[in-house]
């Protein structure tokens, strides 16, 4: 994913989620409040979770963000659903998890860039740590980049 694509991405996360918590959310019903947020949380949670999928081929560091914020998203939108503040809590600790992997992964990659060597691991190519090796690599698909 390209540095532009990322900065979108981050900005379309961002603007949606204050959206949501400024205009929508104060304005639902309250007996339905909380299927209307499980229900916005699960569609994050389903992008991200296909994010990480794509993110086994860039580097660890991403991947554990983006492993992290899927888990925060998925435990948030169970939360919303049951009604459960323990679990709403729980996912609002992984949230800060998933910032801690960020702070990381957003320092080693400006690090790394200022200094033009590794000074911290951001672990590239995980994804070829992830699969098993065969003889055969690609599929219906080989060598076709978007």
């Amino acid at each position: 994913m390209g540095h532009a694509a990322r900065r979108v991405l981050g900005g379309v996360g961002t603007v949606s989620h204050s959206g949501y918590a400024r205009l929508v959310a104060p304005a639902l019903p309250a007996a339905t409040a909380h299927q209307a947020t499980g229900l916005f949380l699960l569609t994050f949670a389903i992008f991200t979770v296909y994010m990480t999928v794509a993110a086994t081929r860039t580097t660890g560091a991403l991947l554990a963000v983006l492993v992290t914020l899927s888990a925060t998203f998925i435990v948030l939108c169970v939360g919303a659903f049951a009604q459960s503040p323990g679990t709403i809590r729980a996912g609002g600790w992984l949230g800060l998890v998933t910032a801690a992997c960020a702070w990381y992964a957003s320092f080693a990659g400006v690090a790394n860039s200022t200094w033009h060597r590794a000074v911290l691991p951001v672990f590239p190519n995980i994804g070829d740590h992830l699969r098993p090796h065969r003889g055969h690599r690609g599929g219906p698909f080989a060598g076709v980049h978007a």
